[in-house]
Order: structure tokens, then C-alpha cells, then sequence
């Protein structure tokens, strides 16, 4: 299968299990990845959207992993997310899933700031 496709497949079966899911008043509002995985699969983002609280209160542009600052909000609960997500690329046997970016920020903010263009 070729990359493009099994990321697809990887985070449609992420989405499927997370959104929806909470800790301490935030929830995972949705997931979604890009990148030129068809070049190289170094290029997979994954994003992680939250909501349930106030922006302030939400990390914003945060790269997800177990070395995140320790005043990252609900920090153990992502870094527990961000080893589901790369469990679930490794059981798909992507190149490197270790390397795999994960980010997370707040679905509010993503919209106010105007979307898909607050990612450019």
C-alpha cells in the first residue's frame, strides 16, 4: 500500500478511537494529518485539535511527546495520546512511526485564527 493511503487509513482509525475522548475537562475535537508522506514519510504531521476549555487554557502549537515542558496543559494525558498515535503507525509498520510529528492545539483558536490557513 502505498504511504499516501496507509497514513489515511492509520488516522482515520486514530480519529475513530479518539475524538470524543476526555481528561480534566478537555476533549479531542478532531485529528487530521498532512504532509508529503509520498516523498518521504518524515514529511506526516498529525494534528490534534482540543476543546473544552478556554484557549488560554489549551496548549497552542505544541509538539506532542513525552518531553513536553511540564506547564503544557494535561501534558501526561497527550504524551499518553501521542504513544497511541505512534503505536498505531508502528502496528502499520511506517518508516520511522518514532519520528512521526504530532501537534496539538486549541479547535477555537484553529477557527478563529481562520483554519486551514492558521496552519500555513
Amino acid at each position: 500500500m502505498d504511504r499516501v493511503l496507509a497514513a489515511r487509513d492509520v488516522v482515520d482509525g486514530l480519529r475513530a478511537a479518539l475524538v470524543g475522548r476526555e481528561h480534566d475537562g478537555i476533549r479531542v475535537d478532531s485529528l487530521f494529518h498532512y504532509g508529503a508522506v509520498d516523498i518521504s514519510p518524515s514529511n506526516l504531521v498529525v494534528w490534534i485539535l482540543l476543546a473544552g476549555r478556554p484557549d488560554d487554557q489549551l496548549p497552542e502549537w505544541a509538539v506532542v511527546s513525552d518531553t513536553m515542558p511540564p506547564e503544557t496543559p494535561a501534558r501526561g494525558w497527550l504524551s499518553s495520546l501521542h504513544r497511541e498515535i505512534v503505536a498505531s503507525f508502528t502496528g502499520a509498520r511506517w518508516p520511522d512511526a518514532e519520528q512521526v510529528l504530532v501537534l496539538a492545539d486549541s479547535a477555537h483558536r484553529v477557527e478563529k485564527q481562520g483554519g486551514w490557513s492558521y496552519f500555513k
